[in-house]
């Protein structure tokens, strides 16, 4: 299973540059899911690059900073901002980054595509075959 990560243009970059090896989330991910679509949001509101879920961490917040505070690609006052008012996080590892060369404008490729507050799956593929 494949999903869409709608993420702040900045921590994309960070994801793209190695800084960012986690990807924060405040609800917890399906195991089925696999591999994740970065949508960089506005003002740039294009995919641009995949990766796949290594692992997923479930822990308190502060649990989760001592632990990733140095790959977390975030500065400590946006994660704990981030995290305010939740008891657990999700720190979500990531694995074969791939960047686009070419970003893709998701608004050309699917039907009435609307960015994600968080996530969204990813229309499965219908197979071909008869």
């Amino acid at each position: 299973m494949q999903v869409i990560f709608s993420i702040k243009p900045k921590y994309a970059e960070n994801i793209v540059a190695g800084t960012k090896k986690y990807e924060f989330r405040k609800q917890p991910l399906n195991p089925s899911i696999k591999q994740v679509y970065i949508y960089s949001s506005a003002p740039e509101k294009r995919i641009i690059g995949y990766f796949e879920v290594k692992q997923i961490f479930s822990d308190t917040p502060q649990n989760l900073w001592a632990r990733f505070r140095k790959s977390a690609g975030i500065s400590e006052s946006e994660f704990f901002a981030y995290y305010d008012g939740r008891s657990t996080g999700y720190a979500i590892s990531i694995k074969n980054l791939t960047v686009l060369k070419r970003p893709i404008d998701p608004y050309k490729h699917f039907k009435k595509f609307t960015p994600p507050q968080s996530f969204m799956y990813m229309p499965e593929r219908r197979s071909s075959a008869a």
